[in-house]
């Protein structure tokens, strides 16, 4: 490693090394070598970062050709993403919102794939999707075109640590202007008092608000067939 790299580098080569994602870890090589400066005691290092990067994007082209990006139709008369870190609680939330038959325990990473439900408001059906905490990037396509994102805290551990990681996340990905609600489940067992609207999903607590908070934000305007109140002509 050459002594004069430079911080701009090793920021850069912390977040390599750091990322999950192959989009991230492309995003951060890319940055290393724009910041390495260019001389002749760094010419090998220079040659094995542009290999690697190389490699990397000839990965995702042969993955991108073999595997079909990944959708879910909508349905109902919105779709809403639920994201948050492992073991927040997304699959107890959507199961106790919509009845999905999903799989709930206490280890990391239950969730495989995307889940969906329907939850029942008023007199309409709105589709919940959860995300699962892995962030694969073919999951994470599903966040640019669902009508809103609920991010769901854990009241029982570090909410900044969680704030900056899904913060990051939505920004490296151009989502932060999408609508988006902040949820901290798990609520009853801790005294943090903090602006988010607070659930339990396990004990079924706030959950009609939840539901009338995941309307608003949606911000639809509902168009009636007939006069509310009135049977149809």
């Amino acid at each position: 490693m050459p002594i004069n790299a430079g911080a701009e580098y090793y920021a850069a080569e912390k977040k390599y090394l750091e990322a999950r994602t192959r989009e991230e870890k492309i995003k951060a090589l890319e940055e290393m070598i724009r910041v390495l400066p260019k001389h002749k005691g760094t010419s090998n290092l220079l040659a094995q970062l542009k290999h690697r990067l190389a490699k990397l994007k000839k990965e995702g082209e042969k993955k991108s050709k073999a595997k079909p990006k990944f959708s879910i139709k909508k349905e109902g008369a919105a779709q809403v993403c639920i994201i948050g870190l492992t073991n927040s609680g997304k699959s107890s939330l959507l199961k106790a919102l919509t009845n999905a038959n999903v799989e709930i325990a206490d280890y990391p990473f239950t969730t495989k794939k995307p889940e969906v439900g329907m939850m029942d408001f008023s007199d309409l059906q709105i589709q919940l999707i959860e995300i699962p905490s892995s962030f694969d990037s073919e999951f994470l396509s599903l966040l640019h075109t669902c009508d809103e994102i609920l991010i769901l805290l854990d009241a029982t551990k570090d909410l900044r640590e969680q704030e900056e990681e899904i913060k990051k996340l939505l920004e490296e990905r151009n989502l932060l202007n999408k609508k988006i609600l902040w949820v901290l489940n798990k609520a009853d067992i801790s005294d943090k008092d903090l602006p988010y609207l607070k659930i339990s999903s396990k004990n079924k607590i706030n959950l009609e608000i939840l539901k009338e908070k995941i309307w608003e934000k949606l911000d639809l305007i509902r168009v009636y067939t007939k006069s509310p109140g009135k049977p149809k002509d």
